[in-house]
């Protein structure tokens, strides 16, 4: 394996780095150390997102393919990193209150998470790593919605949204492994554009490629799959929500 491709994955690796130093820090500081977990987070990802934005990445791809580093992918990227940083600032007085007291690094290291996940979907070229990624990105805010734990309407709200994310699962899988077969066995982006542009197109197919459609449709909470939107919305803290 060539370990030079890992290069292309700066803004990925910054990221675990970050969440690697939060990690060690909130595990063994002090407790009174503690407290400086979200203001560390915010500096920390506030320098990782200048180094980022201002390192720039060359069109490349890696890994087979299944990973691309261009404008497009390092733009997002950027943009989701300003994002970010605007949400750990808004959280910074919600996570220094009493009952965030002893979960607060938890906040960080889950948002952290679910930016990985995020950054891996929209450098994917691969169905594979794009689920990884989409999953790595979902799983987290499962839990961060349901932070609250003592206000029914966050437990209520975690239990919708897990519980949809697992069935939008289910549907794209099941979408992709038709996808798979009746495409050439392959996942890749253009191969699968391939398969439909060549007039490839048969019934099964359109099946497959509308159960996919459906299940990114739930993830993305486009209509008429989004009624589940409004109630995780509302039972989820303000932080989350954002």
């Amino acid at each position: 394996m060539d370990y030079s491709q890992f290069s292309a994955m700066i803004p990925e690796l910054i990221v675990l780095g970050i969440f690697i130093l939060v990690f060690l820090f909130d595990t063994f500081a002090s407790e009174s150390a503690r407290k400086a977990d979200g203001m560390l987070t915010t500096v920390l990802f506030g320098l990782g997102t200048v180094a980022i934005c201002f390192t720039g990445c060359l069109p490349q791809a890696c890994f087979g393919g299944m990973y691309v580093c261009n404008s497009v992918s390092f733009a997002l990227k950027c943009i989701l990193n300003i994002g970010v940083f605007i949400v750990l600032v808004q959280s910074l007085q919600w996570t220094d209150s009493e009952d965030m007291k002893m979960r607060r690094g938890e906040f960080y290291e889950l948002l952290l998470a679910t930016l990985f996940g995020m950054y891996l979907m929209i450098s994917a070229r691969h169905f594979l790593l794009f689920v990884i990624g989409l999953e790595t990105a979902s799983l987290p805010l499962a839990a961060l919605i349901a932070f609250n734990k003592k206000h029914y309407e966050s437990n209520e709200a975690a239990a919708k949204y897990i519980m949809t994310a697992v069935f939008s699962s289910a549907v794209l899988m099941m979408g992709l492994s038709f996808v798979y077969g009746l495409s050439g066995g392959s996942l890749y982006y253009n191969d699968v554009a391939a398969a439909v542009a060549n007039g490839e197109m048969s019934g099964m197919l359109i099946v497959a490629l509308a159960f996919v459609l459906a299940g990114i449709g739930f993830k993305l909470s486009l209509v008429p799959f989004h009624l589940w939107t409004a109630d995780v919305y509302q039972g989820a803290p303000t932080s989350v929500t954002s």
